[in-house]
């Protein structure tokens, strides 16, 4: 009953979505903040709207909207979507069901890179963005939202765009303060993970003189529970992974530096999926990608964890 009450209420706000406004394509001072909400993923688990330290496109749209298949199909089969750089969430406001997001992602956008999701809040919180922008309260669907690394607004669109234009325009936009993992300003900071000042710390990620470190491999020089994962959380994350229907998982475990042993099984029983962990390691934004196909649990020390920074070396090791 509340969800078609919902559908109601949003229909009858639709009305007022006009198609007068004319601004199609507009860029935003850096600095400006982003806005923080989560959406449920069709998939399973949840979509956000932050960046957490990787570009990204909110495309807020409508399953009946013509622009909307259009822009969302032509994005989906665009080749920069395709290298893993820009995460792109597709976000339906106006009531439709799962089932019709669902139908309506595997019509235009099958080729599974962007991740679709909705809530009942979605309405309001597609015009708390207009707000928020001063955009007025007329727009033309879909409205897209681009994000940087560093979770700031630094350009909007309206109506029908095409993925060319999103990367010649937007994408050098958001992607120009985008740091690699382990980058900074202070050239001091760019020595391998591990790495110290003092040469008794180069060790192999994960060894320490204190043994239990070794049970957090590329964790931090002093381990406590907020590097490691939450088991129930890593479990519903591996649930999800092993259903998806898209070709790319994101997860973001926040200060969460491991994986336990769940977690990599759950990602090589997926090899043809794309694994993308956003995460924060000593106070900075990091991203791990795990290619299709990695063998992950080689990585796996004798108590079941595999470390961030550990897998990310041996990864660029084989490279």
């Amino acid at each position: 009953m509340k969800k078609k009450l919902f559908g109601i209420l949003a229909a009858a706000a639709l009305m007022l979505i006009t198609p007068t406004m004319q601004v199609s394509a507009e860029e935003v001072a850096a600095g400006t903040a982003n806005l923080n909400y989560t959406y449920d993923n069709i998939d399973g688990g949840s979509i956000s709207t932050q960046s957490n330290g990787k570009p990204k496109i909110l495309v807020f749209f409508k399953v009946g909207c013509g622009n909307c298949k259009n822009t969302l199909r032509d994005i989906s089969s665009s080749e920069w979507i395709k290298n893993g750089d820009v995460d792109v969430c597709a976000i339906e406001f106006a009531g439709a069901s799962v089932d019709e997001i669902i139908s309506f992602r595997d019509t235009y956008c099958p080729e599974g890179y962007i991740a679709f999701g909705t809530s009942d809040s979605a309405f309001t919180d597609t015009f708390r963005y207009m707000s928020h922008l001063s955009l007025g309260n007329s727009i033309q669907t879909p409205l897209m939202i681009m994000v940087n690394s560093n979770n700031e607004i630094r350009g909007y669109t309206f109506s029908l765009v095409y993925a060319t234009e999103i990367e010649e325009t937007y994408l050098p936009l958001i992607k120009e303060d985008t740091q690699e993992p382990g980058d900074a300003e202070n050239p001091d900071d760019s020595q391998e993970p591990g790495d110290s000042e003092n040469p008794d710390d180069s060790q192999e990620p994960g060894d320490s003189e204190n043994p239990d470190d070794s049970q957090n491999p590329g964790g931090a020089e002093n381990p406590d529970d907020s590097q490691k994962p939450d088991d129930s959380q890593l479990k519903d994350m591996a649930t999800s992974l092993r259903s998806t229907k898209q070709n790319e998982f994101v997860m973001n475990t926040g200060t969460w530096t491991c994986f336990n042993r769940t977690m990599l099984e759950a990602i090589e029983s997926r090899p043809d999926v794309t694994v993308i962990v956003n995460y924060i390691y000593g106070g900075k934004s990091c991203v791990l990608t795990i290619p299709a196909g990695t063998n992950v649990t080689q990585y796996m020390d004798a108590n079941g964890f595999a470390g961030f920074l550990y897998i990310e070396k041996m990864l660029n090791t084989k490279n």
